[in-house]
């Protein structure tokens, strides 16, 4: 008869650590009813220590035995530790055979998965090099596996990970391949809590959530089943596929990889950052993301007996191409609203404050939904736990809106988890991000006002009866500077999910920032990046951003100007970006004004000329579309030092204002060169 070695799992090898203050449950297999015997010894960190042979906290600290069952398999529960850096050896015997496990600690377990953000490694990163140097730290440690087995990806679940092993946090070159997200949170929390803190490096780029799924919980929800049939599988099948094999994006590969392999392990909580691809479903994720959870409370062991703690981040902003439905923005709303229905502990941070570089990571994640600032990520994220899990002084989430109420024609809006206040980003004086509406159903950019470092005050001058409040409700939402001075941003929301229209992203009006992340419209392909805000059609000026003389906010532009041979200058926001998804719908305005500063003294006028998309007549030989130049003024600008409003009527435009393409502020100066300041352009509601 054929002999079977002794065998353990990969994550029961040397340098693991188990979780603190629960059973570990031992998985292995030898011979056919053979007796298995197990021990565990302990040694003092510190080796020149003394120790008594009678001090019962070192030496042999357990022992005991089974027998396999029929089939060699064998289960024996070892005692729940308290965190230690006293190294451990488990010692498993059977027959001739014998494994020993050395330098084991106990400490804190966290099981990092996600997508593309998640997996990003450390040497990837921006700040790469540095967390590096962070490298130092034994008491880290990761258990990885191979996410791409080469033969392919199991139909079944597995009891072991492939190519599982341990690694040590001082290992510079091993940790640069570890997610730099779960790194960053890993380090912080080993250094906060004086404890061994591991975590289970499994996230997979451009993986989908039903990847991660086990089939009994596809098996059990039709709304994911329907949903997998319309992507084209057979879920049917066994393994919802056609072969024994499957590749990463079949239903419950992942699954069967490296999830289904953690039975029995004790664990502290999850780690998430994931849906980059799945983010055009959000309802049927939210659905996947709660069953998922639950069945991982059930498959390993959550150190409270219960549930799992789970720490997740929504998306970063970046550039879908839905414009109507704001596809990213209604993700991320379902997956924040997600934290309130999960049967668990949850912290979640958004990350629009944090800057979307991208180009500077390496092929294959410099993309642009996979900024390459992570550090601060994983940073948040330990900041999440020691207030959520281990009752530090700390947020256990970030803040959210919890209540709001209409005082007059104003929204007073509160918010949870604000243990130290809130404040703006930066050196911001001026509060952006919230937009309200009003019976009409149409969101505009809103005045906001903090008060008291704890409650916001938003309004518009022009909205008498508000109905609804938004904040930050953008795919790209980089411009939201409302956070906790804890660090942590203001979850996205929006006080009612009524089907409304939105007005164009018209940051551009407060004329504080000359460039903007946005996409180029003449090569979408090459990606968002910092691009001008402004553009110069008529003479030569130079624009800066003012931050002293100005009328509202926290700057004005300041132009210094040289005229065409038409004695203007002009000054157009460049509205083509595709981020901004253009044209742009004016019709629910009834005018613009605009705030300017003569500070040489001379008269000057100033025009709007404004490009707008049309219909040509049924007797027209012109194209079926064509754009229109309108042109509104000119006003007068006085010579006096003092800033003036100068207003101007759409509605005596002679085409309709829902396609505007184009927009140019034209000065008119006989002198030829001068300068002005310009600030506050406000679009007027009827």
């Amino acid at each position: 008869m054929a002999i079977t070695r002794l065998s353990l799992p990969s994550l029961v090898s040397n340098g693991m650590i188990i979780q603190q203050n629960q059973p570990f449950v031992l998985r292995g297999s030898t011979d056919p009813l053979a007796f298995v015997t197990v021990s565990l010894t302990r040694k003092p960190v510190q080796t020149s220590r003394p120790v008594s042979p009678l001090d019962p906290d070192y030496g042999v600290i357990f022992e005991t035995g089974a027998s396999a069952d029929i089939d060699g398999r064998f289960r024996i529960e070892l005692p729940s530790l308290a965190a230690s850096f006293d190294p451990l050896t488990l010692t498993v015997s059977s027959g001739t055979d014998r494994v020993d496990v050395t330098d084991i600690l106990s400490g804190e377990v966290w099981i990092c998965l996600g997508g593309d953000n998640m997996a990003m490694p450390v040497r990837a990163a921006a700040n790469g090099r540095h967390m590096l140097e962070q490298a130092n730290t034994p008491y880290v440690r990761f258990f990885t596996a191979e996410k791409q087995p080469v033969e392919g990806y199991p139909s079944s679940p597995q009891t072991d990970f492939p190519g599982g092993r341990w690694i040590y946090g001082d290992v510079p070159a091993e940790v640069a391949e570890r997610s730099a997200v779960a790194f960053s949170f890993a380090r912080e929390l080993c250094a906060d809590l004086h404890m061994p803190v591991a975590v289970f490096d499994l996230p997979v780029r451009r993986s989908h959530l039903h990847a991660f799924l086990p089939r009994q919980v596809i098996d059990a929800e039709p709304r994911i089943k329907d949903h997998l049939a319309a992507l084209g599988f057979d879920v049917d099948k066994k393994g919802a596929n056609t072969s024994s094999l499957m590749d990463q994006d079949s239903p419950s590969a992942l699954y069967n990889t490296l999830l289904a392999p953690l039975l029995d392990l004790g664990a502290q909580g999850i780690l998430w950052m994931h849906g980059e691809v799945d983010f055009p479903h959000p309802s049927v994720y939210a659905t996947g993301f709660a069953r998922l959870l639950e069945h991982l409370d059930g498959w390993l062991r959550p150190a409270d007996g219960h549930h799992l703690n789970l720490i997740y981040a929504l998306l970063p902003p970046f550039y879908t191409g839905f414009a109507e439905d704001r596809a990213l923005a209604r993700f991320n709303e379902i997956l924040a609203g997600s934290r309130q229905n999960l049967s668990r502990p949850a912290g979640l941070t958004p990350l629009y404050d944090l800057p979307p570089h991208y180009k500077d990571a390496p092929e294959p994640y410099d993309c642009p939904w996979t900024p390459s600032t992570k550090q601060p990520v994983g940073q948040r994220m330990k900041k999440i736990a020691t207030g959520l899990v281990y009752q530090r002084k700390a947020p256990a989430s970030a803040p959210e809106c919890s209540e709001f109420e209409i005082v007059g024609s104003k929204f007073l809006v509160s918010f949870s988890h604000v243990l130290n206040g809130l404040r703006l980003t930066g050196d911001d004086s001026r509060l952006r991000g919230f937009s309200i509406c009003g019976t009409d159903r149409v969101f505009v950019e809103a005045s906001a006002r903090l008060l008291y470092g704890v409650r916001v005050l938003v309004w518009h001058d022009q909205i008498d009866h508000p109905v609804a409040v938004s904040y930050a409700d953008q795919d790209i939402n980089l411009g939201a500077n409302l956070i906790g001075r804890d660090g942590l941003p203001v979850v996205p929301f929006r006080t009612d999910q009524v089907a409304s229209r939105h007005s164009a992203d018209l940051e551009w009006l407060h004329c504080e920032q000359l460039r903007i992340w946005a996409v180029d419209a003449g090569d979408p392909g090459s990606g968002p990046a910092y691009r001008p805000v402004y553009r110069v059609p008529y003479g030569k000026t130079t624009i800066q951003v003012e931050k002293t003389n100005k009328s509202e906010g926290d700057g004005s532009l300041h132009l210094q100007y040289e005229t065409d041979a038409d004695k203007r200058v002009g000054l157009s926001p460049i509205l083509e970006y595709p981020s901004l998804y253009p044209p742009h719908d004016w019709s629910d305005f009834a005018g613009l004004s605009v705030d300017i500063f003569n500070p040489d003294l001379q008269f000057k006028s100033l025009a709007v000329e404004l490009m707008v998309e049309t219909a040509a007549g049924p007797d027209d030989e012109a194209p079926a579309d064509q754009t229109r130049a309108v042109r509104l003024g000119p006003s007068p600008v006085e010579p006096a030092l003092r800033w003036q409003t100068l207003s101007f009527n759409l509605e005596s435009m002679p085409v309709a204002r829902d396609r505007i393409r184009g927009v140019t502020l034209v000065l008119s100066d006989r002198k030829g060169r001068g300068q002005v300041f310009i600030d506050n352009i406000r679009l007027l509601l009827p």
